[in-house]
């Protein structure tokens, strides 16, 4: 796991179910992209909020990595 420490001493992450075990203080969520099926191309993929394709595969599992 990677973390980033700001200046301002906040940590961004991606989210893991370890990150509750280094207690680091109230937490803040924010979906960094949706992932879906597209029926017309058969394929998984990974928009960004603003609906960038950033990831497309076969596989959901390979496209969230």
């Amino acid at each position: 796991m990677k973390l980033k420490i700001d200046n301002d001493g906040s940590v961004n992450a991606v989210y893991s179910d370890r990150l509750a075990d280094l207690k680091l203080g109230p937490m803040t969520m924010k979906r960094a992209s949706n992932v879906e099926f597209n029926d017309d191309s058969q394929l998984w993929e990974a928009h960004t909020p603003d609906g960038e394709l950033i990831a497309s595969g076969p596989h959901r599992d390979e496209v969230i990595r």
